[in-house]
């Protein structure tokens, strides 16, 4: 589902394979072109990528799908971490790092995502 893209993302979705269904009326809507894609899909993993979320490495797809390929009782596979670029700006780098979108959700223990300062602080323990 595609709400317009100018960056060659249909283009390039359509060069592997994906059948593209583009909903510019739908633009602002992502909720509603995810509902409108997941009603139309047909196989049996469904990824929603959103345009706001940049994959961290290239292998990251393939790593999403291995626990469906498994175990029969997975549901769904999501990043523990939020990913960031140097290029981005301060305050999205905060918010990766913290693993929060805004980041008083952060301080009231509201975080969807793992901090990645605190599994640094971790894995310097071990």
């Amino acid at each position: 589902m595609d709400g317009g893209s100018k960056n060659g993302a249909i283009e390039l979705a359509r060069e592997f394979g994906c059948k593209v269904i583009v909903r510019k009326d739908l633009q602002k809507e992502i909720n509603a072109r995810m509902y409108v894609g997941v009603k139309k899909a047909k196989n049996d993993i469904i990824a929603i990528i959103e345009t706001d979320n940049p994959l961290p490495s290239n292998d990251w797809l393939n790593r999403m799908v291995e626990p469906f390929l498994k175990e029969k009782n997975i549901f769904c596979t999501f990043n523990t971490y939020n990913f960031f670029t140097k290029d981005m700006s301060l305050l999205t780098r905060y918010c990766a790092l913290v693993g929060v979108s805004d980041p008083v959700l952060y301080y009231l223990g509201k975080s969807e995502k793992m901090s990645c300062i605190i599994c640094a602080t971790q894995k310097e323990k071990h």
